[in-house]
């Protein structure tokens, strides 16, 4: 958006996705940025670069670009995966250690939530990175619930 026109630079990251499926083309970074504003069309020329290395981009191909305007670290969850309970959130958190009867389980975990990202939260506190946790079923779910993994995951 024009609004954010002072905040365009040449290196921050640009995503190219497939605007039917969103998944990832390509990353590459921009190299130019007009200094002007078309007012009429609301929108900054701008160039990228992007390696094609696995041969995903071809010549007239329609894709969608994002600018990444800033990266933080953190954890990113599926939103499908968040249950509200009394008006906070939480996650099915898969315990490190089996049960008595041996079988995998889940616990009800607390998380702060940040912004929503696509179909993904970012989670401020409450999970760490390599953490597991139920991302199908989770109505059927409770704590110390019993669980499996599915297949192909």
């Amino acid at each position: 958006p024009p609004e954010r026109a002072n905040q365009l630079r040449t290196g921050l990251t640009v995503e190219l996705l497939d605007p039917n499926s969103k998944q990832q083309l390509a990353v590459g970074n921009l190299t130019f940025v007009s200094p002007t504003v078309n007012a009429s069309a609301q929108s900054i020329l701008t160039r990228a670069q992007f390696r094609n290395v696995e041969g995903r981009l071809r010549d007239g191909q329609f894709v969608a670009a994002r600018i990444i305007w800033q990266t933080q670290p953190g954890v990113l969850v599926p939103t499908s995966a968040i249950s509200r309970l009394g008006g906070r959130d939480f996650v099915f958190l898969v315990a490190d250690q089996p049960n008595e009867q041996g079988q995998e389980f889940v616990t009800l975990q607390p998380v702060n939530l940040g912004a929503i990202q696509g179909d993904r939260y970012q989670v401020l506190s409450g999970l760490e990175q390599g953490n597991r946790i139920a991302v199908s079923n989770i109505l059927r779910l409770n704590d110390s619930a019993p669980i499996a993994a599915e297949s192909g995951l």
